[in-house]
């Protein structure tokens, strides 16, 4: 018995070929540039402080109560400038999908068209973010109340093991959460048009309805991001070896001004060419994330369309 999840995978293939080819460099660095800011990497933008150790937490207080204006000052900034991230990224990402359905790389208006959709996402970010860094943080004092009360002797170990378990099991559920969200839900607000919680009740009813071809579906395309993940390592490093052959050439050149011009010309031209070795790394990595988004944006739209009975 075929699956669906099996059985689109060669059409999506197909139509991303179609999409992407012939080469058309403007086209693929607008995708990239999407597929870039619309990505987990800014929706789970993380600005929290990993402590390494008690001591670490404790050098913190200290440091709390020596600068606590700046401290509250760069926290407004940095929580200010996650949530113009989050939102910037819950608008891109289905301009992304209406860019790869439609296959007309228009950013202004596919924003436009599914600005709704976005802004009920960002919503569901923003509320989802704010719980789950409180659960974490009542985590966290649990876990260093004993080293800063200096009461670790009266802290049992199985009490410490407890907390590990639990913070990972929630790490655990999360990750399933978020990869029904990623996988189905804002999926299904891009066809259906509907924002998120009625999108989420609905996705949630098809689960139970269709479990073996979603579950598999999510499996394959847990194979295809690490497959991806793993090819397109191997790509970069192809790719960038031209990149790191001109810049050890040009940094050949900044050594000679230096000799000869002096510091501060050298550090200019320094300058110049880092900038133009930053810029061809970006190329890239947008030329390399491109297609792979399509591709994945296609399958993931194949698949939610004939799981909801809907034309291709």
């Amino acid at each position: 018995m075929s699956l669906i999840c099996t059985d689109v995978i060669t059409p999506a293939f197909e139509r991303t070929k179609k999409f992407m080819f012939p080469f058309k460099l403007k086209p693929w660095l607008k995708l990239g540039f999407l597929s870039l800011l619309a990505s987990s990497l800014w929706t789970n933008f993380n600005f929290n402080y990993r402590f390494s150790s008690p001591s670490d937490f404790v050098w913190f207080v200290g440091l709390w109560e020596s600068y606590p204006g700046l401290i509250i000052t760069g926290a407004i900034f940095l929580v200010l400038l996650g949530l113009f991230l989050v939102f910037i990224s819950s608008l891109l990402t289905f301009t992304l999908f209406k860019s790869v359905d439609t296959q007309k790389v228009l950013i202004k208006k596919n924003t436009k068209d599914t600005f709704g959709l976005g802004k009920s996402y960002f919503w569901f970010n923003l509320i989802a973010g704010f719980v789950i860094a409180l659960v974490f943080i009542l985590l966290i004092l649990l876990f260093v109340w004993p080293f800063i009360t200096g009461q670790v002797a009266d802290f049992p170990l199985a009490s410490i093991l407890l907390l590990i378990l639990v913070f990972g099991l929630i790490v655990f559920i999360l990750a399933l959460f978020f990869a029904f969200i990623k996988l189905f839900v804002i999926y299904y607000m891009y066809l259906k048009k509907k924002r998120f919680c009625f999108s989420f009740r609905k996705s949630w009813g098809l689960l139970k309805k269709h479990f073996t071809e979603m579950f598999v579906f999510a499996l394959i395309r847990l194979g295809m991001h690490i497959a991806i993940a793993i090819a397109a390592f191997f790509l970069m490093l192809i790719l960038l070896i031209p990149i790191l052959i001109v810049g050890a050439i040009l940094g050949g050149i900044v050594y000679l001004v230096y000799q000869g011009l002096g510091l501060v010309v050298a550090i200019v031209l320094g300058v110049i060419f880092g900038l133009i070795i930053l810029i061809a790394f970006a190329l890239v990595v947008l030329l390399i994330a491109a297609p792979i988004d399509v591709f994945l944006i296609n399958y993931n739209l194949m698949f939610m369309r004939k799981i909801l009975a809907l034309k291709n």
